[in-house]
């Protein structure tokens, strides 16, 4: 099965090619080319998930849910700044990536989603949920490379741009996951619903708590430690975007059983199929009601 339509290729494609030839085009040392570098990975996968969308959703609404998705950042300063006050979250590498930047930050981006997006009647089918998950989870890492990169120089944004960016995107798209399995199955409604939030936290944790925990040892004992974390760290990396595919693919085919079963309800809300339909009608009816996995023991 191909998972990833063309146009997602093409994008990916585009971002690695203006990634090592646009400093060319544009200039490496001017505020142009930091500003495109910033830009470009968050654009990039935004277009990217919003073509893989069968259905897509109106660019307007879209376009409003990003906005929203940047008020994240401030969310998330806030609540850091509350919940320092009665429990340190930065002491210790595990503090800092499970709970400054896990819990709060994943937490921040979750609450944009129920508080402007949940009850929206744009999100009607299961794969609106990686959408739009996936565009306030970009939001963030957008406000957040203008933070990192206008404050450091452009090759840190070469580093964002294939690791933090899609990182946040990833973990966009297992929460929109198992939100989709909340909205649209009845089955372990809650359940998904805890997931959606407790699936990113430690997705981002874990990725945060490799590089701080071998940047700590590294620092305290010797500085070829890091390399064993760094290994790690990319293997994670490269796990997390085997989890994101599936995610999407396992989306996909929800979304065809969705609509496949919006079509067997209205054939029944018109018909009466022992009665009125002819054979041909019953066959046809049938055939397509046997094919929907939602007709089989849930997995």
């Amino acid at each position: 099965m191909n998972i990833i339509k063309k146009p997602s290729k093409l994008i990916f494609i585009g971002l690695i090619f203006f990634a090592f030839f646009g400093n060319t085009i544009i200039g490496i040392d001017t505020p142009l080319y930091t500003l495109f570098m910033t830009v470009l990975p968050v654009l990039s996968l935004g277009l990217a998930i919003y073509f893989e969308d069968e259905h897509p959703e109106p660019i307007k609404t879209v376009l409003k849910v990003f906005a929203l998705g940047t008020l994240s950042i401030p969310i998330t300063l806030l609540l850091k700044f509350i919940v320092s006050l009665f429990f340190d979250i930065e002491s210790t590498p595990f503090r800092q990536a499970f709970f400054s930047a896990g819990v709060i930050e994943e937490f921040s981006k979750w609450l944009i989603f129920m508080l402007f997006v949940w009850r929206r009647k744009e999100f009607d089918e299961p794969f609106d949920a990686i959408v739009y998950t996936g565009i306030i989870a970009l939001a963030f890492a957008c406000i957040e490379n203008f933070m990192y990169v206008f404050s450091n120089s452009v090759e840190v944004a070469y580093l964002r741009a294939i690791f933090a960016v899609p990182g946040h995107f990833f973990d966009g798209v297992t929460m929109g996951y198992f939100l989709a399995k909340a909205r649209f199955h009845q089955h372990a409604k809650w359940r998904n619903f805890i997931l959606s939030l407790l699936f990113p936290i430690l997705l981002h944790g874990c990725y945060d708590y490799i590089l701080m925990l071998g940047n700590q040892l590294s620092q305290e004992f010797n500085e070829h430690i890091y390399i064993i974390f760094l290994i790690l760290f990319l293997w994670f990396d490269y796990k997390l975007w085997g989890i994101a595919v599936k995610f999407l693919g396992r989306l996909k085919i929800d979304n065809n059983i969705y609509h496949q079963e919006q079509v067997l309800n209205e054939f029944d809300a018109t018909h009466t199929i022992d009665n009125e339909l002819g054979d041909d009608d019953n066959d046809y009816y049938n055939d397509i009601k046997n094919e929907s996995p939602h007709n089989t023991p849930n997995q």
